[in-house]
């Protein structure tokens, strides 16, 4: 089993275990604190990063290419720099201790990476449009929501970390196979989950997660946690993703979407590397996105439908706007691009993606709760906002939320039973102040 685990974490994978338990009989403000991780580099990069560069030096308009994990390095972008550069001054660095940069001092974590990469972009005189791609993505990430000033139009693809490891492990383990269908897929999910709660229990923290790495970059993106910087972000972003990548799963752009506004493009039957796997397509997005005139998405049109209830269904599926939604012995329930004044979720479990989940508004304010979650729930929330006088109240259920944004007049969480939170990337916001959220917690009366 420690093998096991061991392996895991190396390829980025923990593992996701859920308790509860019993409790008084009223909600009450949680007496544990939400998880948080930063990091930031301690001193400037020792040596000069080794670049490439296409097109013309003197074109004002320039695209920095930052690759991912790998020894390529810079040669990743080999398929579309040229192309780029008929437009555009095309520059694709090697990051430290890759490609023919030096090491030097470099700490291996995406957020020295990031500060080499904003000290160069500050050397270009000018405001340069940023592509990254897997790690490199969250490197990208990481400049456009700290230096907003020196990026100009953002592109993220099959961007890695994000994700909190433990969702990470349940979007790899799990997911697949409870998207085979059926009975048997409902089955293949719970034996998958019980084999990553299994592991969890041999898991090391994440203080000893960061020793045991060893300087891992692979390890040291695992442990990210990039919820600021997606505050940051004011560069318009395409967010591009292959739709059958099994390294950087597709909740994950799904996070990104949601948090920075981005327009989300997925390629079918494409994997973790577009630029290789389709070149075409891959070029001719980001040509357009680059492209000042070219226009994004236009909101979904959706209808009321006032008070919804769900009772013992199966598979049931919801969009649009609803003033509020019950769901009551109801399983694998799917919201996505809704809009619900209150959601009660008794007894239940399902997925939510993108939809603003907010108390009903009196004088400008939300009042009540916004999401309820009781009685054994269990819920998977992607991107988002959930906003109320409490923005959550949990009662013995477990919660797994990322990308999202949690707003409270009064305090974001109520607990009345021991509940679970896994959080991915999550900003909190209240009366206290705002926390970005990553990592799992029991939360307790």
């Amino acid at each position: 089993m420690r093998v096991l685990v061991s392996a895991l974490a190396l390829s980025w994978v923990s593992a996701f275990v859920l308790g509860c338990g019993g409790g008084p009989s009223t909600f009450a403000r949680p007496t544990t604190s939400l998880p948080s991780t930063t990091h930031s580099a301690e001193e400037a990069y020792a040596a000069t990063l080794h670049v490439r560069e296409w097109g013309d030096a003197t074109n004002a308009s320039v695209v920095v290419l930052v690759h991912g994990l790998g020894e390529a390095a810079s040669a990743d972008w080999e398929p579309i720099a040229p192309a780029l550069a008929t437009s555009h001054r095309v520059i694709a660095v090697d990051l430290p201790g890759f490609g023919e940069s030096e090491a030097a001092n470099s700490d291996g974590t995406p957020e020295f990476f990031a500060d080499a990469v904003a000290t160069f972009l500050g050397t270009l005189g000018t405001r340069a449009h940023l592509v990254g791609h897997s790690m490199g993505g969250l490197v990208a990430l990481l400049v456009a929501g700290g230096h907003p000033e020196l990026v100009g139009q953002l592109i993220l693809i099959d961007v890695g970390g994000v994700l909190h490891r433990e969702a990470f492990a349940d979007s790899l383990a799990i997911d697949p196979v409870r998207e085979s269908g059926g009975a048997l897929g409902r089955f293949g999910a719970r034996v998958a989950q019980a084999a990553v709660r299994t592991s969890r229990a041999f898991e090391p923290g994440e203080t000893n997660l960061r020793a045991m790495s060893g300087g891992s970059t692979a390890m040291a993106v695992m442990l990210t946690n990039a919820s600021a910087a997606m505050d940051g972000v004011r560069a318009e972003t395409l967010v591009l993703w292959g739709e059958n990548d099994t390294i950087a799963p597709l909740r994950t752009a799904r996070i990104l979407e949601s948090r920075i506004a981005g327009r989300l493009v997925v390629l079918p039957d494409v994997g973790h590397v577009p630029m290789r796997e389709a070149t075409e397509a891959t070029l001719r997005h980001i040509t357009e996105h680059l492209d000042p005139s070219s226009g994004g998405l236009g909101m979904r049109g959706v209808s009321s439908q006032g008070q919804v209830v769900c009772e013992g269904e199966r598979g049931v599926e919801y969009r649009g706007t609803m003033h509020s939604l019950s769901l009551r012995d109801c399983h694998d329930v799917r919201i996505e691009d809704a809009s619900i004044g209150q959601l009660i979720v008794e007894h239940s479990d399902g997925f939510m993606t993108n939809t603003e989940v907010g108390a009903t508004f009196v004088s400008g304010a939300p009042t009540g709760s916004g999401l309820q979650l009781t009685r054994g729930s269990t819920f998977v929330v992607t991107g988002g906002t959930i906003q109320g006088e409490v923005a959550i109240a949990l009662d013995q259920s477990r919660l797994d939320i990322a990308g999202t944004v949690i707003e409270a007049t009064e305090m974001p969480f109520t607990v009345r039973a021991k509940s679970r939170v896994l959080f991915s990337s999550v900003r909190v916001s209240g009366p206290g102040g705002v926390t970005h959220a990553h990592g799992s917690v029991n939360l307790s009366q």
